[in-house]
């Protein structure tokens, strides 16, 4: 029997060049790639002449508030804010803050489309324009503010001479006055806690911001799933509704309903969500200094 072995007949010369040109279309579609993060990253970051890091953080809050996204999260330590907007689609937007010098500070965006990195400049566009904006304003105020005429001295004087009011016996504040009763708004960046009364240790703790009194939340405690939305009245009483359901059940099965005082600096209770079966919640919300 013979064997035949089949051998290239390919100049050697061809294919050296054949595969110098792999490498080479290799190595652009590497550079290709590395060009193309390197333009998104730029799209999605801006450097902002500041180093207050919570005043930023707080305008990025309003800015994505205006732009109808609902806010999911808000950390002042690890500097981030998520949010999500529902119009026909789901896109969520992750913002953080962080320092970049002395004097400055370095915001990032990132996007999603239902579970798709967004990499369309238009988002980004839309939320520095109006980050850009919401900053300068609120720095034009403050020049304002402190180039605002002081007191003559004959003013202070007189400020000076007035006696400090004195509250009456029936008139003496309390521990539990609400921040609505004086200069103070319940607007702001709150802490709610949220677990089963049984199973306090596995409670979920997220972040969410109060605007004109009110805030809606989404959270995961023990295997529930839920959201919480709720309004705070100007005599300081809370009143919030949701569902909950087992993440395993995949079925909104038990109706939380809450209405609690103003008290020690914030709102807790515990609550029995009720449905085909009846689970006990403890919930708290207090505010943050973000």
């Amino acid at each position: 029997m013979r064997i035949r072995f089949l051998t290239s007949s390919m100049p050697p010369v061809l294919a050296l060049l054949l595969l110098i040109g792999c490498q080479t279309n290799s190595r652009d579609q590497i550079l290709a790639a590395s060009e193309s993060q390197v333009a998104l990253r730029q799209i999605q970051s801006r450097t902002f002449e500041t180093a207050d890091r919570n005043a930023l953080l707080r305008a990025v809050i309003a800015t994505l508030q205006d732009l109808s996204f609902v806010i999911d999260k808000a950390d002042a330590t690890l500097g981030s804010v998520s949010a999500t907007k529902l119009d026909g689609y789901q896109l969520r937007m992750t913002v953080t803050v962080r320092p970049k010098s002395e004097t400055q500070l370095l915001v990032r965006a990132s996007a999603q489309y239902n579970l798709t990195a967004v990499e369309d400049p238009e988002p980004y566009q839309q939320f520095f324009a109006a980050l850009e904006k919401s900053v300068f304003l609120a720095a034009r105020m403050e020049e304002e503010a402190a180039a605002a005429e002081p007191l003559s001295e004959e003013a202070k004087v007189e400020e000076r001479a007035t006696p400090a009011y004195a509250a009456g016996p029936s008139e003496t504040a309390s521990t539990n006055e609400s921040p609505a009763a004086g200069a103070n708004s319940f607007d702001g960046v709150w802490i709610l806690e949220i677990g089963e009364t049984s199973a306090m240790n596995l409670r979920d703790r997220v972040s969410t911001v109060v605007t004109d009194g009110r805030f809606s939340a989404s959270f995961e405690t023990n295997g529930w799933r839920g959201r919480i939305t709720g309004e705070i009245d100007q005599s300081g009483t809370l009143t919030a509704e949701g569902s909950a359901s087992k993440m395993a059940w995949g079925s909104n099965n038990l109706t939380i309903a809450l209405t609690s005082p103003y008290r020690d600096g914030g709102f807790r209770d515990d609550v029995l969500a009720r449905g085909r079966a009846s689970t006990s919640f403890r919930i708290s919300l207090t505010r943050t200094e973000l």
